[in-house]
């Protein structure tokens, strides 16, 4: 029975994304996927705004 005790006890959902995230990576991996996703913003941003597309 102690050891019951010392299960956690989790949400049937599951954890938070942020909560997972930062179990399995590092500050610097979570700073370069964060990097990333905002040049790719900037990016699509950017040919929104020019109205260029890859579509030929």
């Amino acid at each position: 029975m102690s050891e019951e005790k010392n299960i956690k006890q989790e949400s049937a959902i599951g954890r938070s994304w942020n909560d997972f995230e930062k179990d399995i990576y590092t500050a610097d991996e979570i700073g370069e996927s964060d990097l990333r996703v905002a040049l790719i913003s900037e990016f699509i941003h950017a040919r929104d705004k020019l109205g260029i597309s890859q579509k030929n």
